[in-house]
Order: structure tokens, then C-alpha cells, then sequence
């Protein structure tokens, strides 16, 4: 159903002649059928049919199910992920594949922050923010993936929006979109 509504969101704007291509981001609608406006905690949609729903948190592309669910991880997002794919395959910015040896630096870095980790006032944006904080990392993360990725936050691993975390943190969606510089 997820992939319905993103198809259908697409569909509409590029088929209709009033919707602009900012509409793509900035729509205050989306399509939905009973079953995914359940999920989605949505009430006033019946049926299995498609559907035009006006969704000020839902609207576009970016805020839509399929996208916040395919670039998570299985239990809690992954900042990182989205904001590369949207830099990507959105902006057509290059953005580099990690130096050689990073995933084993993440694994250390993983096991040192381990204690952190595990505390239940960790959010997801501190763990994020601290495993890629180094030199090596912090030169494309600082600017170009976090701040972009951590205002996605506000969607959890299947789409849905969210004002507290798996620990029952607030979350900071604050974000930043850094141009790249010519």
C-alpha cells in the first residue's frame, strides 16, 4: 500500500496541470486506502481504493511510508541512509562511498560508544551524531549527511510520525539542507 500511495502521489502532480513540481516536497496531501490510513493513525478513509487525503504532515514524496520505511534500519531509522538516497537520487549530488577501513572504524566506534548506547537517554541523533564525529567521518557528515538526515527523524522505521523515540525521548527533527559548494 505504501507503494501505491507514492505512485499515486507522484502521478498526481506530474498529471495535473495546476500542481507545481515543489508540490513533489511541499504537498499537504496524500493518497491512502482504509488499511494504510490505519496504520498511518488517520481516521475518514473506507474502502480499498486510493484515495486523495489531505495530510499536513504527510504530503510528498519525502514524508511518505515507502520512502521513511525502505531507508531505515529494522528498528530505529537511519539518518544516514535517507539523507544519502536524497542526495542522490534526489539532488544528483555525488556523494562519495565511505573511505576504505570505515566499517570497520564504525564497528570500533560502535564498541566504544557502547555504554552511551545503551542508556535510555541515547537518542538515535546523538548516536548518529557521536559515531560519526571523527575527522574521517565528520567532513562529509558535519555538514552534508546528519543535518539533512536528522530532519527526517520525525518518521519512525515504518512511516509513521513520531514525537518520541524508542526510549521515550523527544525528538529533534531539526535539519539543515547545506548546498554543496561549486
Amino acid at each position: 500500500h505504501m507503494q501505491n500511495e507514492i505512485n499515486q502521489s507522484f502521478a498526481y502532480v506530474m498529471l495535473t496541470p495546476e500542481e507545481t513540481f515543489s508540490s513533489l516536497y511541499t504537498a499537504n496531501y496524500t493518497f491512502l486506502n482504509e488499511s494504510l490510513a490505519a496504520h498511518y493513525g488517520i481516521n475518514g478513509v473506507s474502502g480499498d481504493e486510493m484515495q486523495k487525503v489531505d495530510a499536513n504532515d504527510r504530503g510528498g514524496i519525502l514524508a511518505n511510508g515507502a520512502f521513511m520505511s525502505r531507508w531505515a534500519e529494522s528498528v530505529e531509522t537511519s539518518p544516514i541512509l535517507r539523507s544519502v538516497r536524497v542526495r542522490r537520487r534526489m539532488l544528483c549530488q555525488e556523494q562519495p562511498d565511505p573511505p576504505a577501513g570505515t566499517f570497520a572504524a564504525r564497528e570500533q566506534k560502535l564498541a566504544e560508544l557502547s555504554e552511551l548506547l545503551q542508556q535510555p537517554t541515547t537518542t538515535n541523533r546523538l548516536k548518529y551524531h557521536r559515531l560519526t564525529e571523527d575527522a574521517n567521518c565528520a567532513t562529509c557528515h558535519e555538514q552534508y549527511i546528519n543535518p539533512l538526515g536528522f530532519g527526517m527523524e520525525d518518521f519512525d522505521t515504518v512511516g509513521n510520525v513520531r514525537t518520541f523515540d524508542l526510549n521515550g525521548n523527544a525528538i529533534d527533527a531539526s535539519g539543515e539542507l547545506f548546498a554543496a559548494e561549486s
